[in-house]
């Protein structure tokens, strides 16, 4: 089973597209390809990273060498190379792991503890030196808090929405806080994967100094449409090629996207 995941894994980093990864995953002969325990993955930048290929997030990075495709465009067309690069709930850091040729530093923060395990072994067995895991979440304030995953699916943890599934305690820090001695004024980009709890680290990091821009997801589109507005805020298209964006000029252009970013500088 592994040798036919290895050749569609083969097949999938050759995949020059920016969408339709989320319809082979869930397409039944690949999925049962897939049923087979922790599988060490290539990513599209070179490295090996252990995932669980029954998981859907690690499903899609075994048959692509990647994560959110469109995303992880977007972020490396805008990182400098003397860039620090956040990864805020980074999941299996794919994203993060994409970037490595993009930017000076990068930070994951990661509170599922098997996840983060991994992102820390492909660290350790590339000697990747410029890259850190925190296995921590990162909210408004320091606490500890559940988080609640959903079976096979761990790219659903969140803070805020109580799935049917697992529960674990973890600790977060205050964003800001916790960030500041890690940046030093350095300018960054972040992409923020919280299911639902953008808003909480948005507003946290969002007036950093050398914040240049911010990568997240659709969820509280209201609460997010009255914290950035005025903002250079964009909503991501979902291009089949080139990644691309658009102005988001109103509350009702947001429901339009299901991706945004907002930058510091355009």
């Amino acid at each position: 089973m592994n040798l036919l995941l290895n050749f569609f894994g083969l097949l999938g980093r050759r995949y020059p597209f920016k969408r339709g990864t989320n319809f082979f995953a869930h397409h039944t002969p690949l999925k049962k390809i897939c049923e087979t325990g922790p599988f060490k993955a290539k990513l599209r930048s070179g490295v090996k990273l252990k995932i669980d290929p029954k998981d859907y997030n690690g499903r899609v990075v075994a048959l692509f060498g990647l994560q959110e495709p469109n995303i992880t465009a977007i972020c490396i067309k805008n990182l400098h190379k003397s860039d620090i690069f956040l990864d805020i709930g980074a999941n299996n850091g794919a994203v993060g792991l994409n970037c490595i040729h993009a930017a000076s530093e990068i930070h994951f923060f990661e509170p599922q503890p098997e996840l983060g395990e991994n992102i820390r072994e492909c660290i350790e067995t590339h000697n990747l030196a410029h890259l850190t895991l925190h296995p921590i979440g990162l909210l408004d304030k320091d606490a500890e808090i559940d988080l609640h995953i959903s079976k096979n699916h761990s790219g659903t943890g969140s803070f805020i929405h109580n799935h049917a599934g697992t529960v674990i305690n973890v600790p977060v820090k205050k964003a800001a806080t916790y960030l500041e001695p890690i940046l030093k004024g350095h300018t960054f980009g972040a992409k923020i994967d919280v299911e639902g709890a953008e808003k909480e680290v948005i507003s946290e990091i969002l007036n950093l100094p050398g914040m240049r821009f911010l990568v997240f997801e659709h969820q509280g589109k209201g609460e997010i449409w009255d914290l950035l507005k005025g903002k250079n805020l964009f909503g991501i298209d979902t291009k089949w090629v080139l990644p691309s964006y658009s102005k988001i000029a109103s509350r009702q252009d947001m429901a339009n996207f299901e991706d945004f970013i907002v930058f510091n500088e355009i």
